[in-house]
């Protein structure tokens, strides 16, 4: 009986250990995301989108226009990650 209370209490151990590493690896990839940088998923690392593009809706191609100078993208500010 000993022998497996020990090895019970030996297992109860080892969890506990374990989850503390769990929670610890858990935490450090948290700061990892935390401070990584991504391509700015609205103008894809540009900085810039095409004139008109917040005052129209998705479905009207109307900002898409040649000829108009890109504005800054709102999402990033104009960097190109977020």
């Amino acid at each position: 009986m000993t022998d497996i209370l020990s090895i019970e209490s030996e297992i109860k151990n080892s969890l506990s250990s374990l989850w503390r590493e769990i929670v610890e690896i858990r935490e450090e990839i948290y700061k990892v995301k935390k401070n990584s940088k991504q391509l700015c998923p609205v103008c894809l690392g540009h900085g810039l989108v095409p004139q008109g593009f917040y005052l129209y809706p998705p479905h009207q191609e109307t900002y898409s226009s040649i000829n108009a100078s890109p504005e800054k993208c709102r999402t990033c500010n104009g960097v190109g990650i977020t």
